[in-house]
């Protein structure tokens, strides 16, 4: 079959037909083509802004990055091995390590990229130049070592210390006061372009209602600050200024587990106190929890006070001195430690006896307190306490008595006369006149009188009393049986109360044997004291000896200081015929052991 060409004016038809075919095709695919790359561009941005966000909100630090290139480098970055075992967070980059940007070249109006460091977010711009940067993957860049960074998370596994977490207080991340979002919409297209129906959306489901308000966190008493040491431990109340049942509050020391508040809190010096309202209704929100620190001010500790029982060692007592240490300080903020004569420090935990046996000059007790490894307590000052030993210092007085006096079967006495077992007052010898005898007669004698003394040492004699003697002339024999009338011996007896320094009185007894010599007179007028008589102490110490505590003291007595008609050889004194004299007796207590 046979066809009809095309005529010319056909054929121009056609072609103007086919041109404006073409020019709707260009406009309609340029323009697909521009909105796709903007669709891209909104994307990689809003991809972008999360990782930031991401890499913020893990403890990534974007201070000082002022280009697209330092933040992309930064998103790629990973943990360091050494922070990554305590981090809670994302310890990975945060985008592909093969991410990479250029600069291309496009018409003016385009958009770009650019990097906001105020706000930390990518935005989009209208090029000004033609330039426009493009994000894609390289594997080339994927090759690189990966670089690593510190991330500061406000809360992370503890590394050194015994609890679980390391805590920090951090703000949080969200868009600075002032950020505006961008939001990239694709031109709307030409006429040519068939636009799609719109799909049905869902319909909305209803808000929930938004609470009442976010709650207030309680209020302490003693606000957060430094304080002194000495104002620890304590109290803090709590009070909670939210609306009556909406509320309650809780706390924790240290970061501890949480408590229902009910009544004030003790704090110790350095302690966080954390406090916290919890809703107890859907109408509120929690509140915010508030960290309270209470530091102290460091303060010197006082010296402990050194409490003897007795404030000497005596001779006869208050030879053992228990010691108290008092600790004046905090308790637990201190121990005390001590030490006597300069010897080693001791720590003290209970009250100790010192001996005068142990410590013969005395005792020089030191004593300070030091801190319980307390950073906010220093060590005291050293206290000191001497006990001394003080001399046997006595007050007191004496007696003496006579008794026994010893002779032949024809003794002559006032004691026997009158029937005394004892007397202070002793005479001996017949004085009953014979017949025809004119010679004067009188009986030999002893009075003793007892004193009074005070400031007694050990080892240092004191007065005791005074001896009166009288030699006598009496029958020297019984004219019946021819045996002497006179004595020849006596015991005495001394009694002796003692009062010490302290106040504490002790009496006590010392015997002694007189030897009463009488002499045959020679009557020589150049020799008198050929014709005296005397006494003389048997043995000088006495045989009771005086046991006080752990010592032992023996007494010891002796003559002297003798008026005229009479001298005293220690323990012998001397009276002319038909004189009388009177001698001093002393004592002497000395510690044997």
């Amino acid at each position: 079959m046979k066809t009809r060409a095309f005529s010319q004016i056909e054929a121009l038809v056609a072609v103007a037909a086919i041109g404006i075919l073409a020019s709707i095709a260009y406009v309609t695919i340029g323009d697909v083509a521009t909105s796709a790359r903007e669709q891209r561009m909104s994307s990689d941005i809003d991809t972008l802004n999360r990782a930031v966000k991401v890499y913020l909100a893990n403890g990534g630090d974007l201070s000082g990055a002022e280009s697209i290139g330092d933040v992309v480098t930064r998103l790629k970055s990973a943990v360091s091995s050494e922070d990554a075992s305590a981090s809670t967070g994302l310890t990975s980059s945060m985008v592909d390590s093969r991410l990479n940007f250029k600069t291309v070249k496009r018409g003016q109006g385009d958009q770009t990229v650019s990097w906001n460091a105020q706000t930390k977010q990518f935005e989009v711009a209208q090029s000004q130049d033609g330039v426009v940067t493009e994000f894609y993957l390289d594997d080339a860049s994927a090759e690189e070592t990966q670089s690593t960074d510190s991330r500061k998370l406000a809360m992370s596994f503890a590394k050194e210390s015994g609890w679980i977490w390391d805590y920090e207080d951090q703000m949080p991340v969200n868009n600075p006061p002032g950020t505006t979002p961008i939001t990239v919409t694709t031109p709307s297209p030409s006429p040519s372009t068939p636009t799609p129906s719109p799909s049905p959306s869902p319909s909305p489901s209803p808000s929930p209602a938004p609470p009442s308000g976010t709650l207030d966190p309680p209020t302490a008493s003693v606000p957060a600050g430094t304080y002194p040491i000495f104002n620890y431990d304590m109290h803090v109340a709590l009070t909670d200024p939210n609306p009556a049942g909406s509320s309650k509050m809780v706390y924790s020391i240290d970061y501890g587990a949480w408590l229902d508040y009910s009544a004030p809190i003790t704090v110790q010096a350095g302690s966080t106190l954390s406090v916290q309202s919890l809703a107890l209704t859907s109408d509120w929100s929690d509140s915010r929890k508030d960290d309270i620190l209470y530091e102290a001010t460091p303060a010197r500790l006082a010296p402990p006070v050194i409490s003897p029982n007795y404030t000497s060692f005596g001779y006869f007592f208050n030879r053992t001195i228990r010691v108290t240490l008092v600790n004046t300080n905090p308790t637990g903020a201190s121990d005390i430690m001590y030490r006597i004569n300069g010897g080693a420090w001791e720590l003290y935990d209970k009250a100790f006896n010192i001996q005068r046996s142990k410590y013969p000059t005395g005792a020089a007790i030191e004593a300070k307190a030091v801190s319980t490894d307390s950073p906010y307590w220093s060590e005291s000052t050293v206290s000191a306490r001497s006990i001394p030993v003080v001399a046997l210092e006595l007050a007191g007085g004496a007696t003496g008595e006579f008794s026994n006096p010893g002779g032949t079967a024809s003794l002559v006495t006032n004691l026997g006369e009158q029937g005394l077992s004892s007397s202070s007052y002793l005479d001996w010898g017949d004085v009953v006149r014979r017949a025809g005898d004119n010679e004067p007669l009188a009986r030999s004698s002893m009075d003793f009188t007892g004193t009074q003394f005070s400031s007694v040492y050990e080892g240092e004699r004191f007065q005791v009393g005074t001896l009166d003697y009288f030699n006598g002339s009496s029958y020297a024999f019984d004219r019946i049986t021819g045996l002497s009338t006179g004595a020849t011996s006596a015991q005495f007896g001394i009694s002796i109360s003692l009062t010490d320094a302290s106040g504490v009185t002790l009496a006590t007894q010392f015997s002694f044997d007189f030897e009463l010599i009488n002499t045959t007179n020679a009557e020589d007028p150049n020799n008198p004291w050929a014709d005296a008589d005397y006494v003389r102490i048997s043995n000088p110490t006495a045989t009771e000896r005086l046991y006080i505590e752990d010592r032992t003291y023996e007494f010891r007595l002796e003559f002297g200081d003798s008026t005229d008609n009479g001298f005293a050889l220690f323990d012998e004194f001397h009276i002319l015929e038909w004189e009388g004299a009177t001698a001093n007796l002393y004592g002497t207590f000395y510690e044997i052991f």
